[in-house]
């Protein structure tokens, strides 16, 4: 499971359309946030602001603990708002990535493995850092599962990770 201070320790915001994606809006982050989690954003939203928006008043009152009735009211708080879902889905990636990373094993055999399992769970996108051997290369299972090449990737994922956080700060602030 998530916390979406994960997501605020990057510096990232926090919207509807990025709780909708990781609550049941999504896939690859589907039940990443939890229902408990995201009653707590709404209560901390409405000790925030002055004039609260009435859905989340009513949001607050009637959903706590049942899925069905959040994902009814995410999705209408998702409609009010006009965030990009891509950059949203981007935010997640970053986290996930990171937070998956954390829980690698230092052996190179498992830990190239789990590097694959990350990626495949987002479809292998394009612009993922990862090399999948074998997979649009040439290299050999005895190059590819070494210390050296699984240290080297690591090091390409981190300088992903603060790549695409920045390039996202960037974009949001430009945005608000």
């Amino acid at each position: 499971m998530m916390q979406l201070s994960f997501f605020t320790d990057k510096g990232f915001r926090i919207s509807w359309t990025l709780v909708d994606i990781g609550f049941l809006g999504s896939q690859e982050f589907k039940n990443e946030l939890s229902i408990k989690e995201v009653c707590k954003y709404a209560r901390t939203l409405l000790m925030e602001q002055k004039h609260p928006d009435d859905l989340l008043i009513e949001f607050e009152w009637e959903s706590y603990l049942d899925e069905g009735i959040v994902d009814e009211y995410i999705k209408r708080l998702v409609k009010k708002e006009n965030i990009s879902r891509e950059l949203e889905y981007r935010k997640w990636r970053v986290v996930y990535v990171a937070k998956m990373i954390e829980l690698l094993p230092k052996d190179p055999l498992y830990g190239l493995l789990g590097l694959g399992e990350i990626w495949l769970k987002m479809n292998n996108p394009s612009d993922m850092p990862h090399i999948i051997q074998g997979v649009g290369n040439t290299i050999g299972p005895v190059d590819y599962y070494t210390k050296k090449n699984y240290d080297d990737l690591l090091q390409k994922h981190y300088e992903w990770l603060g790549n695409e956080t920045q390039e996202i700060i960037n974009i949001q602030n430009q945005v608000n």
